[in-house]
């Protein structure tokens, strides 16, 4: 009988990274991924997507999340999306007094 030492435990360095380049240049960066679960736990599996119309400055931020129905899924209002644009992989807005914030 074999026992699992427990799920995948991902640990990536760093948390992001942003380039930006004029056209036909290229640049290199590092991104380390690991798996710091104990022994015998599941493989890591993980997938990178490049977000090719991300912008790198910083903007000031806002979202009235007061108008969102409580237990409304998240993905689709406000510009919100799920993980990888999946709308299985989104949030739902469930604290009815939820209060706005501005970032920035």
């Amino acid at each position: 009988m074999l026992s699992s030492g427990g799920p995948a435990n991902i640990n990536v360095s760093p948390l992001s990274l942003a380039s930006t380049q004029a056209t036909n240049t290229q640049t290199q960066q590092v991104l380390t991924i690991g798996n710091t679960s104990s022994a015998g736990s599941s493989d890591l599996t993980w997938t990178v997507f490049e977000d090719a119309n991300g912008s790198p400055e910083l903007v000031d931020w806002s979202d009235n999340f007061d108008s969102y129905a409580t237990g409304s899924q998240m993905h689709g209002q406000g510009g919100w999306k799920g993980w990888a644009n999946d709308p299985a992989a989104g949030a739902h807005q469930q604290h009815p007094g939820a209060q706005r914030t501005q970032l920035g």
